[in-house]
C-alpha cells in the first residue's frame, strides 16, 4: 500500500469514522432486539443488565479498540469488504490505492472460522 498524502489521510480517517458509526450502529440493533424483548416480558431486568454489560464490555469495547488503533486505510478497506461504505463513497484514487487490501479484506471475511 502506498504512503497517503495529508488530505488522503483526513479523508481515510473521516471515512473510517463513518464505517465505525455503521458497524456501531448495526451492533446496537441487537442491544435493541433485547431491550424489545424485555418491553414485552420476555427476558428480566437482570438478563437485560447483563445483555447490556455484554454489549459494553465486548462488542461496544473491541469496535472502539479497533477503530481507534488501527491503521484508517485497513479500516476503510475493511469497511468497503464487509459492505459498511460503498465504493462509491470513497474517492475513487484512494479506492484504487486500496484495492489489493479490499480484496484481501473480501477474502478473509469469507473464511470460515475455526475454534
Amino acid at each position: 500500500m502506498r504512503e497517503f498524502t495529508k488530505p488522503e489521510k483526513k479523508i481515510l480517517r473521516k471515512l473510517a469514522s463513518e464505517a465505525y458509526a455503521r458497524e456501531l450502529h448495526q451492533a446496537l440493533g441487537d442491544l435493541d432486539s433485547a431491550f424489545s424483548d424485555w418491553r414485552n416480558g420476555r427476558i428480566d431486568g437482570f438478563q437485560l443488565s447483563d445483555f447490556v454489560h455484554e454489549f459494553h464490555q465486548g462488542t461496544s469495547r473491541d469496535l472502539y479498540i479497533q477503530y481507534t488503533r488501527s491503521d484508517p486505510g485497513l479500516l476503510v478497506a475493511r469497511a468497503v469488504a464487509r459492505h459498511l461504505l460503498k465504493e462509491s463513497e470513497v474517492p475513487k484514487p484512494l479506492l484504487a490505492a486500496l484495492k489489493g487490501l479490499v480484496e484481501y479484506c473480501r477474502e478473509y471475511a469469507e473464511e470460515p472460522e475455526t475454534d
